[in-house]
């Protein structure tokens, strides 16, 4: 295999990873805001709940 064959194989490896990387950041990141709202939410109401008993 000749050196530029190997360097765009790796080019396109790497390129691959990074766009890998990106998709699982963005999915955490969107699972941290659903996580994060659900929280707040439950929170909010369990507040208006404790409220309304006193």
């Amino acid at each position: 295999m000749g050196y530029v064959q190997e360097a765009r194989e790796n080019h396109v490896k790497k390129k691959v990873e990074e766009a890998l990387r990106s998709k699982m950041k963005q999915k955490a990141l969107k699972e941290c805001d659903e996580y994060t709202s659900k929280c707040l939410w439950k929170n909010n109401f369990n507040c208006l709940e404790m409220s309304q008993a006193g």
